[in-house]
């Protein structure tokens, strides 16, 4: 049944590659059941590390899209190949209870809070063609604007996703802004259903 097709290539679920992008040494587990003829195991692991090299491809080039967006093409130029989704946002900090009450609670009124949902931090983005944009795997969303958004969010499912921050607002970046403005900025925009505003 399958001539010249090794295995369902077509079935292999897009967001298969469960690490970041462009870092040497990965391992991966792939299984992969052969239907029929004969084929060497080095052919499987050629077609297999090609599938692999296209996903991670593809991945960093929406990856750079995205980056583009919020930083303009010259800042941009690294996440075409190297940089990753956590180099575009802004990561959160620890501190041990001493340091919080001394830098945070001390000087609670400069600081804005925000409930941590337990889901996979990510960028929705809200376009012709919109996605959500994790630091493994871009899942595409059925939502259609002619104007780019792009959100700071917490992925749970496809119907559930919380944003709390807005990169990008009617294809303008707003990335340099102070926080207030972008989150009045982001009050403003129209949410489409499954994207929930969460910040207080």
């Amino acid at each position: 049944k399958t001539k010249n097709t090794f295995f369902g290539i077509s079935d292999i679920p897009r967001n298969f590659v469960s690490c970041e992008p462009k870092v040497s040494n990965l391992k991966y587990n792939v299984e992969a059941e052969w239907k029929g003829g004969k084929i060497s195991e080095t052919d499987i692991s050629k077609i297999i590390a090609k599938l692999i090299d296209q996903e991670v491809d593809n991945y960093q080039n929406e990856l750079y899209d995205v980056a583009v967006s919020v930083l303009g093409k010259g800042r941009a130029a690294d996440f075409r190949t190297k940089k990753t989704l956590k180099n575009l946002v802004i990561q959160p900090n620890s501190f041990d209870k001493g340091e919080f009450y001394k830098k945070i609670v001390a000087h609670i009124d400069k600081f804005y809070l925000s409930d941590k949902a337990d889901g996979e931090r990510c960028l929705v983005i809200l376009d012709e063609k919109s996605k959500v944009l994790t630091a493994t795997s871009v899942i595409p969303l059925s939502y259609k604007t002619e104007k780019r958004y792009v959100f700071d969010a917490e992925f749970l499912s496809i119907n559930e996703i919380y944003v709390f921050d807005m990169l990008v607002n009617n294809g303008v970046s707003i990335a340099r802004k102070t926080y207030e403005e972008r989150v009045a900025e982001m009050d403003q925009a129209k949410l489409p259903e499954g994207l929930h505003r969460q910040i207080f």
